[in-house]
Order: structure tokens, then sequence, then C-alpha cells
């Protein structure tokens, strides 16, 4: 349980934040990024789980995906008018995690939600799901803590 949070925050944190920037609809620059995740299909329902971070989004860094990832594909990005939409595969030995999402920008606002869905290949516990939505605003230019973030994650896409 522990690891489906972290691979789904991951995913999350960074299909949010880096999504941002795509087109000329967001800005590039510092993004704070509220997400609240709830588990479905449980036997027992988990509270919600609420989650915040600041990413910084560059022109040349919009994939929604964790780039240090190399079990992750995306595919059939497509912005229509000021909504950006995405869809992410990512498996391993372990598990398959499939999402996909939409963000809706509105000025220095944005929100939107992704669907995933984590079957576990080894167990026979199924398939869980979970909601996130997502609240985001433009808070500036880059920090130079949230750069190197930025340029840690292209680095590690690279080897």
């Amino acid at each position: 349980m522990k690891r489906l949070f972290s691979v789904m925050i991951c995913l999350f944190v960074l299909a949010a934040g880096a999504t941002l920037a795509w087109g000329a609809v967001a800005k590039e620059g510092d993004w704070e990024v509220t997400m609240v995740n709830t588990m479905q299909g449980m036997p027992f329902q988990m509270p919600p789980q609420t989650y915040k971070t600041t990413q910084c989004v560059m022109q040349d860094d919009m994939a929604p995906v964790d780039k240090s990832r190399k079990d992750c594909i995306v595919k059939d990005q497509r912005m229509e008018g000021n909504t950006f939409y995405w869809k992410v595969i990512c498996e391993d030995s372990n598990n398959k995690t499939e999402g996909e999402g939409r963000i809706t920008y509105s000025g220095n606002t944005y929100n939107g939600t992704i669907n995933t869905a984590m079957t576990d290949k080894k167990s026979k516990g199924g398939t869980m799901t979970m909601l996130t939505k997502l609240n985001g605003r433009y808070m500036g230019p880059c920090s130079a803590a949230t750069k190197a973030e930025a340029e840690r994650r292209k680095a590690a896409a690279k080897k």
C-alpha cells in the first residue's frame, strides 16, 4: 500500500506540475500544486490524502511524467482550447499503473483531475483506483531550488 501511494504520488506530482507550461496557455515558472487523492473500490473507505508541492516548469521540460522512471510512457497528449489531456502507463515486474488526466487553465490558476488504476501483478489483490483532484496557481519565476530539481530530473532522464 505504501508503494502504491509513493508510485502514484510521484506520477501525479510530476504530471500536474510538468504539464503546466504546455503550449501558450500556461506560464513557465514555479507552480504550486494542491492534490487531493481519494482511493476508490476499497473494502473500507480510506480518508482523502492532500499533498502540496511547488514545481519549476520550463519550456524544455514539459512532458507529464517522472523522467527518472524509465518504465513510464506518456501518450495521447493534446491541448484543446485551454485544457490539456494526457495518458500515462508505468509498468514494472510488480505493478502496472495506467492513468489519464486533464488540466484546465484559467489565467494564473488551473484545476483538473487524474484517474489512475494500479494492478498488482503478483498478488490477487486486483486493481486499485484513485481519483486525484488538482488545483494549481502560478507563483512566479522558478526559484533556485525548484530549478535545480527540474535540472536533476532532466539529467536523470538522460541516464
